[in-house]
């Protein structure tokens, strides 16, 4: 892999074997400059790569009619998208913007680069997974894991057992045989210490609150809230799709950064945010917001690099199921003022996710954020539906009810007298 910043990266191994007082001091600063900045190389010449491509599109020739096969071929594709919840719209041929992304998030939740173009190897692995979830899905243990985690639960089982993860109660001499990964990423060295198990898989708990929501046939609305908590968990479950939707566009945006590049730096990024997720459950938001800010604002990288990273950063941690880089990504946002990444953190704290648990600290980060979002905040997710969502939240918070009643006796009007 093409080393992006050499010098930071310098920098870090000399100051390994520099005295250990120094060498602490300097490493948080390299550590920044060469994780957190090497996100953002190359930005600047995309204006004028962006210009280059409108000239070459407004001179290519027009495209020659789709060959029936080719029709039946993007039929199949769409078919299967549809079916592991991805979902494109009309089984046409045709592939327009809902069936580009529908693409693009079957390759941003898969691990593929997220360019809504299906190679050889991602169009073979999801029809051959389609096919082989017609008879699988009926048969345990694949018929359990359908019933907890969906389709989307049989795919990502799939996937796993072609990267060599074995699926319990199943014999690996059967299964069927499989491409190896192309261009599969060296492994990724270590910082130090391992921030160890982050407790419970986001993607397992999103796919159950999936399969739930289907099962409801729809989103919880506020006339029809029965299970706040079931509510909250439905719109944490929303941002992080809207939450990787927003790191595919950035990352897209970025000359020559690609999956294997942004997982490393994002995982650097984690360890260097290693105490302040650590404190998260015992400090008030407002400590951790001045702790955090301080040191992002010391980092050296401009307010626009920052919130890259932590575009980027949230969106591959819950693509790769890492709670610790999300909620790291999350905190970089609340340093530098983006008041509504505050919900991420509440979400987190009050599932357990790559953090200890804790209501009380969760209900503050949650209440801090509405308020922040009343007062003209700017939201993060689902920005066209921002005064609905907050409303929402807040109901859930409240126990299910919008504004909760007082005691007394109900007074009505009398009836008219005849």
């Amino acid at each position: 892999m093409v080393l992006r910043n050499a010098p930071a990266f310098c920098a870090v191994v000399a100051l390994a074997l520099a005295p250990a007082p120094k060498a602490k001091a300097e490493l948080e600063d390299a550590l920044v400059l060469g994780i957190l900045g090497a996100i953002i190389a190359g930005a600047a010449s995309q204006g004028a790569q962006g210009g280059q491509q409108a000239t070459r599109s407004a001179s290519a020739p027009q495209r020659p009619a789709i060959s029936q096969a080719q029709l039946e071929q993007n039929r199949q594709v769409q078919t299967a998208l549809n079916y592991f919840n991805y979902p494109v719209g009309a089984v046409d041929g045709a592939f327009g913007p809902a069936t580009r992304n529908g693409i693009r998030n079957f390759e941003s939740a898969l691990g593929f680069s997220a360019d809504g173009n299906l190679d050889d190897f991602e169009r073979s692995f999801l029809l051959d997974s389609y096919r082989r979830a017609q008879t699988s899905a009926q048969v345990p243990p694949y018929s359990m894991i359908f019933a907890r985690e969906g389709t989307q639960g049989l795919l990502r089982t799939y996937r796993n057992e072609q990267r060599g993860i074995p699926t319990p109660g199943v014999n690996a001499a059967a299964l069927p045989a499989t491409q190896p990964t192309p261009n599969a990423a060296p492994a990724l060295p270590s910082f130090g210490a391992a921030l160890g198990d982050t407790g419970p898989s986001v993607n397992s708990h999103c796919s159950q609150i999936q399969v739930l929501t289907t099962t409801n046939g729809g989103f919880t609305t506020m006339s029809m809230m029965s299970d706040p908590d079931f509510t909250l968990n439905e719109q944490f479950c929303l941002a992080r799709t809207n939450a990787m939707a927003q790191a595919s566009t950035a990352m897209a945006s970025i000359a020559g950064l690609n999956d294997a590049q942004a997982v490393q730096q994002c995982d650097g990024l984690s360890e260097y945010m290693r105490e302040d997720i650590e404190s998260i459950a015992n400090m008030t938001p407002a400590a951790v917001r001045t702790d955090v800010g301080r040191m992002v604002r010391n980092s050296g990288q401009s307010e626009a690099q920052l919130r890259t990273t932590g575009v980027v950063c949230l969106g591959v941690g819950y693509r790769e199921d890492r709670a610790d880089m999300a909620l790291a990504a999350a905190l970089v946002m609340v340093g530098i003022d983006e008041a509504a990444y505050g919900e991420v953190v509440a979400h987190h704290l009050r599932e357990g996710f790559g953090t200890a648990a804790s209501s009380e600290r969760s209900g503050a980060w949650m209440e801090r954020t509405l308020t922040s979002l009343e007062s003209g905040a700017n939201p993060a997710f689902l920005s066209n539906q921002s005064s609905e969502r907050v409303a929402l939240l807040r109901a859930a918070i409240a126990g299910g009810t919008s504004a909760p009643m007082g005691g007394g006796l109900p007074s009505f009007p009398a009836p008219a007298t005849k």
